[in-house]
């Protein structure tokens, strides 16, 4: 991800499980597990305040996040400044340039989506499931004694 991305054009393509034509199409899946409270990447700057904080704390929170490296996380700094210059002073030149920022990181599932990414929740293991199957197995090798 440290390099810029290229963005393709037109409508984001609906995530491989919800296509209707089932032609072979390259998608990297990446399972990710995010468990509460987790973050990476560096704690977002002293000074950095509303929306563009907000932003950079949900994106060291993301799936994404996992793949960046250090210039990546500063890019996210650079994008989160130009945030706070945008909320004091919205033009449509800056949120273009914003919007293209959050395209090289890709920082929503339509960029992902557009550069055949897909990030999956793996399932979460419900703990009552997990004790039953341990029980059982207890009772299997008290049985096969």
């Amino acid at each position: 991800m440290g390099e810029q991305m290229a963005r393709s054009g037109g409508p984001v393509p609906n995530r491989s499980d919800q296509r209707r034509r089932r032609n072979k199409v390259d998608i990297d899946k990446v399972p990710v597990v995010l468990a509460d409270g987790v973050v990476r990447g560096p704690d977002c700057p002293d000074g950095v305040r509303g929306l563009a904080r907000d932003w950079y704390e949900s994106l060291r929170t993301s799936g994404q996040s996992v793949f960046y490296a250090d210039s990546d996380w500063t890019s996210a700094f650079i994008i989160a400044r130009a945030i706070e210059k945008f909320e004091e002073r919205p033009t449509a030149h800056m949120l273009s340039a914003i919007l293209s920022g959050f395209g090289s990181l890709a920082a929503t599932e339509g960029d992902r989506r557009r550069l055949k990414i897909e990030l999956e929740r793996a399932p979460e293991i419900d703990a009552d499931e997990e004790a039953a199957v341990a029980e059982i197995d207890e009772w299997r090798a008290r049985l096969s004694r």
